[in-house]
């Protein structure tokens, strides 16, 4: 986002929908809630969404690094709401 010079009000509200859902995964990690996986999962598909949109809708940089982040934030994603779930919903006794 360095590169743009206006944001356009799809980009901002995507960061802002980032932001929210991030404080809202670090009160749920921080207090244990149940609902740490969904919202873990949420965070994740926005970063995605917006990784798309600056690569493919905007141009701001090649389609093939959006990509290539898309992965990476699938699997962290994924690995840490997996780790999530056994920590906080129940399953093996709340140890790793």
């Amino acid at each position: 986002m360095l590169y743009e010079t206006e944001m356009s009000p799809a980009l901002v509200a995507a960061y802002v929908l980032q932001t929210a859902s991030a404080l809202a995964a670090a009160v749920a990690i921080w207090l244990g809630r149940p609902w740490t996986v969904g919202i873990l999962l949420a965070l994740g598909a926005l970063l995605a969404a917006a990784s798309l949109l600056e690569g493919f809708w905007l141009g701001l940089r090649p389609p093939v690094v959006s990509v290539s982040e898309v992965l990476v934030i699938a699997l962290s994603t994924g690995a840490l709401a997996l780790v999530m779930r056994r920590e906080f919903g129940g399953e093996g006794g709340g140890t790793l």
